[in-house]
């Protein structure tokens, strides 16, 4: 697993849980890759050198020391957050910039794509019920949070170690 730029021929196989598993089409993903609040971005690449998909840092707020992380998966992966390559952008992060909290954002029946993360390593500090309507049933909007001590004190670096080897 690898992190590489993003190339304009990355941006056509990717979904976002922000988007609620919709495919992102070319003009909303141009919209994405170019957004002014965009931080930094890569591709996440697999052993075999095809795109997993990409995440980046957005909404930085350099006096508070926190940024959002945002990730976009391919659909033949399904849509679940691989741990390793999520670990492997949040460990970047940390390394090169002095964030002291990174913010993930999701509805609670995306939830499920941070399974072995929430609670282990991503605190729930916001919930805000029944914030949209979608099929029928309203949904929460979870704000998930990570900061560099509880990253540090976790285990999970030497887990992303582990898996950028593979």
């Amino acid at each position: 697993m690898a992190l590489h730029e993003i190339a304009t021929s990355d941006e056509n196989c990717l979904i976002g849980w922000r988007y609620a598993g919709k495919a992102v089409g070319p003009m909303l993903m141009q919209s994405i890759v170019s957004d002014p609040s965009t931080h930094c971005q890569f591709v996440i690449e697999d052993s075999l050198g095809g795109i997993e998909g990409f995440v980046r840092s957005y909404g930085v707020d350099w006096e508070s020391g926190s940024a959002k992380v945002e990730a976009f998966l391919r659909t033949s992966e399904g849509i679940s957050l691989t741990a390793g390559s999520i670990g492997m952008f949040v460990e970047y992060l940390l390394l090169n910039w002095p964030f002291r909290k990174l913010y993930f954002e999701t509805f609670d029946y995306n939830a499920w794509q941070f399974d072995g993360l929430i609670d282990r390593l991503l605190l729930e500090e916001a919930r805000l019920k029944d914030h949209t309507f979608r099929a029928g049933t309203y949904h929460d909007f979870l704000i998930l949070t990570l900061d560099r001590d509880r990253w540090e004190t976790s285990g999970f670096p030497e887990l992303v170690t582990r898996f950028r080897s593979r």
